[in-house]
């Protein structure tokens, strides 16, 4: 479950500041705090007010006929150059922000990071 990571401190403490973002800076840079500190935002929350709403369609699309792909496997079936570390980047924070969430997985006999849609609680694909 998105944010069952989060004890109360420190859930308090992460909502304290996006508070303190949306007082200094507005609304939507705390929109964009909220998703970069990881908090749990539910997607159709997210797609008109995130600021790579761009990369959430075809993300989603992608990710519909791959099964536990690793963030190399997302950015490179997006056509993202491995090299733009700011855009995947900007990847990994969007499946955060979707509710994705990654976990080591055995694939092929070796250890990856690999991501798993909401609905996949155990990870397990």
């Amino acid at each position: 479950m998105p944010g069952a990571q989060y004890d109360p401190v420190r859930l308090n403490a992460l909502i304290a500041t996006v508070r303190e973002g949306r007082r200094l800076f507005g609304p939507e840079a705390a929109r964009n705090l909220w998703v970069d500190l990881g908090l749990p935002l539910r997607i159709t929350d997210m797609a008109p007010k995130y600021r790579d709403e761009l990369l959430i369609e075809p993300m989603l699309a992608w990710l519909a006929e791959h099964p536990a792909p690793t963030l190399a496997e997302i950015t490179g079936g997006m056509g993202l150059d491995p090299e733009h570390r700011e855009a995947i980047e900007r990847v990994r924070r969007a499946l955060k922000a979707a509710g994705w969430w990654n976990k080591r997985a055995r694939r092929g006999g070796e250890l990856v990071w690999a991501w798993f849609p909401p609905e996949t609680p155990d990870g397990e694909g």
